[in-house]
């Protein structure tokens, strides 16, 4: 008898077993193993947890899906069930109780990111309002061992007195109002530090969440930029200028730490930042598609400098 519970961390191993083996299945990768070694949706799945639900047969654990609240903004993934019980209609069942959340805690967008090519997942999701926009671009950038150093005019998070860093919290959060009305990416930064799987870099204009390390949702040896922004009070010359920076002065970071592969997402609708990250030798790899419940731009204005995927 399949039942809907709320994922605690003791199903965390498991359901990271279940998100390598749907992947890999749905990505024809013989070895789940393969998928992503080294990363784990761990932080993910303890940042909220009242959020993260568990499909059971009996006491096996088969699905589960996660979901983060950023202030206004609630987005899910990954939802992932085993292979052997695709079609029975368990993701929609998973859903419904993430649906009734964004309601609960007053979210104003909602969104997902999920595979560009598959109907099926397109058509379940329109099934609960959500509408498919813009495609994002997962690009990739291989850190040479020797490179031209940028100077780090950013200042980590953790390395900040309790004032500073009550200032810088309190700079992000009114970076990202600015990006998106209630907006707040506060929790995540708060998780990564406690976790320690990352860090969080700040500019006066701009700042980086980024993990690396074990813990982090990085694969072994690299980094992934999980969302970084621009603040939308500068003009697009120097946005991108700043972008441009804030990119350079991570690889000089992150290749000082023996970190080998810088990782990141990019709306094409932001088409100054999207080119921005293409001229910084970044690659994409593959396409998905930004879904958004309602039909609204939401992150993905043109006139933005955000890089994020909601992966």
């Amino acid at each position: 008898m399949l039942t809907i519970k709320s994922l605690t961390e003791a199903d965390f191993p498991r359901a990271d077993d279940i998100i390598r083996q749907a992947f890999a299945a749905q990505m024809q990768i013989p070895d789940p193993a393969r998928f992503m070694p080294g990363a784990t949706f761990k932080s993910r799945m303890s940042l909220q947890p009242q959020s993260n639900y568990a499909a059971h047969d009996g006491d096996d654990l088969i699905a589960l899906i996660c979901s983060s609240i950023w202030g206004s903004v609630g987005y899910f993934g990954p939802l992932t069930v085993l292979p052997d019980y695709w079609g029975r209609g368990i993701a929609q069942q998973l859903l419904e109780p993430i649906m009734a959340d964004y309601s609960k805690y007053g979210t104003t967008a909602q969104g997902l990111f999920t595979f560009a090519n598959s109907p099926k997942h397109i058509g379940l999701y329109q099934k609960f309002g959500f509408y498919p926009r813009r495609l994002t671009a997962l690009a990739r950038k291989e850190i040479a061992n020797v490179g031209v150093a940028s100077e780090f005019t950013g200042r980590g998070l953790s390395q900040m007195k309790d004032n500073d860093r009550a200032q810088a919290l309190n700079m992000m959060r009114e970076l990202c109002d600015g990006l998106y009305p209630g907006l707040d990416l506060r929790p995540e930064i708060e998780a990564i530090a406690k976790e320690g799987c990352g860090e969080t870099f700040v500019w006066p204009d701009a700042f980086a969440m980024c993990h690396f390390g074990p813990g982090a949702e990085a694969e072994t040896n690299a980094c992934y930029v999980k969302f970084a922004a621009v603040s939308p009070r500068l003009n697009q010359s120097a946005t991108t200028d700043v972008l441009s920076k804030m990119l350079a002065e991570i690889e000089t970071i992150m290749r000082a730490r023996g970190i080998k592969v810088i990782g990141t997402g990019v709306n094409t609708a932001q088409e100054a930042a999207y080119g921005c990250v293409l001229g910084a030798g970044y690659k994409p790899v593959s396409f998905g598609i930004i879904m958004h419940r309602p039909n609204d731009t939401v992150l993905d204005r043109e006139d933005l400098a955000v890089l994020y995927d909601w992966r």
